[in-house]
């Protein structure tokens, strides 16, 4: 038997599985991004409380992703939206977690940890920006 014909037949026997996926670059780092941060977050409650907590989470994935500037926020809000609407909680919690992003709770949060993260913080626009987020909180925990 020739060298040909065994590297054939071992060809033939050998079972290759290839994955191809297809999407945009930017569907296929949203799918990387979400499958990391569900997995960081399958022992964790989904709730106001824990909000932090995701955002934390969801700022560490997309700093492991090739997207950079205004994009990883962007990203950052989409995948905790994503977690959000997931996640098995009461439609008055999800609602309140969604109105949050909606308002731009989570994306102030957001900015405010990535000015401290450069040491941009000037403390009185974090006490402005705490306040306007304390007061969201506060005016949806009264309802």
């Amino acid at each position: 038997m020739s060298q040909k014909t065994q590297v054939e037949n071992i060809v033939k026997k050998k079972q290759v599985n290839i994955t191809i996926e297809t999407g945009s670059e930017e569907q296929l780092v949203f799918n990387k991004a979400i499958n990391i941060l569900k997995d960081k977050l399958k022992q964790k409650d989904i709730s106001v409380e824990n909000v932090m907590i995701i955002v934390r989470n969801a700022m560490e994935v997309v700093e492991s992703t090739q997207v950079k500037g205004e994009q990883q926020k962007y990203l950052a809000v989409n995948l905790i939206k994503k977690v959000v609407v997931d996640a098995p909680i009461s439609d008055e919690k999800e609602k309140l977690l969604l109105d949050m992003l909606k308002e731009g709770v989570i994306g102030s949060t957001i900015d405010l940890v990535v000015a401290a993260s450069r040491g941009q913080l000037n403390i009185n626009k974090v006490q402005e920006v705490v306040m306007t987020c304390w007061e969201f909180i506060k005016s949806k925990l009264k309802r």
